[in-house]
């Protein structure tokens, strides 16, 4: 059984002179905001993102990850404060 893919980026607020930030989770598929996914595409293509693999010693499966930062999350909507730092979870996978 494959896992689904799944994308977290995450995203840091400025507050407008108060003195925290907030922040939180965004999560999406390629079908829901298929800008985003072709962006970090292009990132990757051009050696703009970082890529790793774990493997879990105990199981043998490995999961891989892919990372952005910066990536604009709403193209309709430049002139609005929205990047975000992009993180794809790949899946996992078990020998055999």
């Amino acid at each position: 059984m494959t896992t689904p893919q799944r994308l977290v980026a995450l995203r840091t607020i400025p507050t407008g002179g108060v003195p925290y930030q907030m922040d939180f989770i965004i999560g999406t598929k390629p079908g829901g905001n298929p800008t985003l996914f072709q962006t970090v595409q292009a990132r990757l293509q051009k050696g703009l993102c970082t890529e790793w693999e774990e493997a879990d010693e105990k199981s043998g499966a490995t999961r891989g990850y892919r990372f952005t930062h910066q990536v604009p999350l709403h193209h309709a909507h430049p002139d609005l404060d929205s990047a975000v730092n992009f993180l794809r979870v790949l899946g996992s996978r078990r020998p055999g």
